[in-house]
């Protein structure tokens, strides 16, 4: 079961919580909020909501219960948000997003994203930069399409970013395939 909470929401439980216990006065209150509400419009706005995503992303693929998954297969994608510069999926989420997107995109646009998609897991994949550029419009396309099902709009949208910004360093957009669990 996903949980899904608003950042604002929590902090603002967290900070009622410090000033009911006494742990935090009105006034630092105060001040740190309005220091946060400034910082929001200064050009750190963007590196401090890429950190948090990368952060709630790899919060997100903990497994927290009792004995993990099982050789569970995952693909880590080059250029993601995270602090290291890449992004980790689950193969069989990026095969199932491959099933959706035809139903999203035009025929003629969806089968090298499509066959991407669907090759998760199978091996390493390298996509240059200028076909990157193209799959992260198709990404980004298909992110805010209706109807698609949020976890696989987040996906797509993630997975655009990272092609986006392979494309705009003029570099190859590579996915790896790694194997946990596996017994020796």
């Amino acid at each position: 079961m996903a949980l899904s909470i608003s950042v604002v929401v929590l902090f603002a439980g967290l900070v009622a919580l410090l000033l009911r216990n006494g742990s935090l006065r009105p006034w630092p209150a105060l001040a740190t909020a309005l220091f946060g509400f400034f910082l929001a419009s200064t050009g750190l706005a963007a590196p401090i909501n890429t950190a948090a995503h990368g952060i709630t992303a790899l919060i997100g693929q903990i497994d927290f219960r009792p004995g993990g998954t099982p050789d569970m297969t995952t693909v880590t994608v080059s250029h993601g948000s995270d602090f290291f510069g890449v992004d980790v999926f689950d193969a069989a989420a990026l095969r199932e997003l491959a099933q959706y997107l035809p139903g999203f995109l035009p025929a003629a646009d969806h089968p090298p994203l499509t066959g991407l998609l669907s090759s998760a897991g199978t091996g390493q994949q390298h996509v240059d930069a200028a076909q990157a550029g193209t799959l992260a419009a198709l990404l980004r396309r298909a992110s805010t399409a209706r109807g698609l099902k949020k976890q696989h709009s987040a996906l797509a949208a993630r997975l655009g970013i990272a092609a986006a910004t392979a494309a705009r360093t003029g570099q190859s957009w590579t996915w790896t395939t790694e194997t946990e669990g596996e017994q020796a």
